[in-house]
């Protein structure tokens, strides 16, 4: 019998695998197809890889229904085949040629050595706690909730010195993009196809609620196009962690630096009002809802183990397996509000709302954030 995988026909495997410098060692398996292609796949165990090839599936659904009326941020988000072998182990397919942004900027701050990129960026961090903190323990649990619970203009301060640490090698993604190109005119196009992919996947990674979006889980394309990886903190699992991620998608300064002069967020709000416009139409949001059904039916393991052990953290013993039996519903509904233009303050508060691990002071802190301060722009959308 034939084995298949995706993009081919197994005829063999390359005798040695490459082994990632990552927490579960993922490993680079290269396959010979009966076509006599090479391809190659992450191997990745530990986790439910369901959840990936499933949130990679609606990205790709939200891809076509973009294709019609959005042409430009349509064919700019990305999408690669996941194959779940088992509960716990499957197949990722290789991006080629797309390294993560971080190892981009850690050359770039490093003016060519990512050794050095790295050290810069180590001591922004410090420059920032020392700020904020003096020089205390950095291991203690009580230097990380000192952290959290910094007020407003102290914490303006720590990071006015982080930056001030890396201002002279901001920038460092546009100068990489200038690189890659041959002439002004490929550095334009590169440009384009970067502003079109930085709203694609701002837009789909909000509609998923995709979290964990730090810069390994990135990568960028030879053409200037953003891919989301590594997709198991999705459908509000940041709003649930000990300390909850209260952002819609990550858009820092390094992000927006290729599109300026020209003015990111000027750009990006244009490229998000049409595609949430378009996705918001009953015909276009019929398939993603009908794709996010898969969630509710047939929960990926983690869903199910998180919920459990969250229902016990705040509900009587007899009550935590209908918590944990309801959770799915409670995540998928969230996304569909997001279909239906509900508000995006409400939506968040609900599920921070739902975080057993959060402390009084804590939550407090988190609804202020999502609520905004008395005269900002988010506290008049919430009200």
């Amino acid at each position: 019998s034939l084995l298949e995988v995706p993009g081919g026909v197994v005829a063999g495997f390359e005798p040695s695998l490459d082994i990632l410098p990552s927490k579960q060692v993922p490993k680079k398996l290269s396959v010979h197809a009966t076509d006599a292609r090479r391809l190659n796949f992450l191997v990745k165990g530990g986790e439910d890889l369901r959840n990936d090839a499933r949130v990679e599936a609606l990205f790709e659904a939200i891809s076509t229904t973009l294709k019609g009326s959005c042409r430009g941020v349509g064919a700019a988000l990305r999408t690669y085949a996941v194959a779940p072998l088992s509960p716990r182990v499957g197949l990722v397919e290789w991006v080629p040629a797309s390294p993560p942004v971080k190892s981009i900027l850690l050359r770039e701050f490093g003016m060519g050595d990512s050794t050095k990129g790295e050290a810069l960026w180590i001591r922004a961090q410090r420059s920032r706690d020392d700020m904020l903190l003096g020089a205390p323990d950095k291991a203690s649990k009580a230097f990380t909730k000192k952290r959290l619970r910094a007020k407003p203009q102290e914490a303006s301060q720590a990071l006015f010195a982080a930056r001030k640490v890396l201002d002279a090698t901001s920038g460092g993604l546009k100068r990489h993009l200038e690189k890659l190109s041959v002439s002004s005119e490929a550095f334009l196009a590169k440009r384009r196809t970067y502003a079109y992919s930085l709203a694609a996947t701002c837009a789909a990674g909000y509609v998923v609620g995709l979290g964990d979006r730090h810069l390994d889980n990135f990568l960028l394309s030879g053409d200037g196009a953003l891919v989301h990886i590594d997709l198991g903190y999705s459908f509000g699992t940041g709003a649930l962690l000990p300390v909850p991620e209260l952002i819609p998608f990550r858009l820092t300064r390094e992000l927006e630096a290729p599109l300026e002069p020209v003015g990111a967020r000027r750009v990006l709000t244009s490229h998000l009002e049409s595609t949430f416009r378009t996705l918001r139409q009953p015909r276009a949001r019929a398939p993603l809802l009908g794709l996010l059904e898969a969630f509710v039916r047939e929960p990926v393991l983690d869903w199910l183990r998180g919920a459990k052990h969250d229902a016990s953290l705040d509900r009587d013993a007899d009550d935590v397996e209908a918590g944990a039996a309801a959770a799915p519903e409670r995540r998928v509904a969230t996304a569909r509000g997001k279909l239906f233009g509900a508000n995006p303050c409400h939506l968040l508060s609900r599920e921070v709302a739902g975080n057993p691990m959060l402390e009084a002071d804590m939550a407090q802190r988190a609804r202020t954030v999502v609520a905004g301060l008395e005269n900002s722009a988010r506290h008049a959308l919430r009200h």
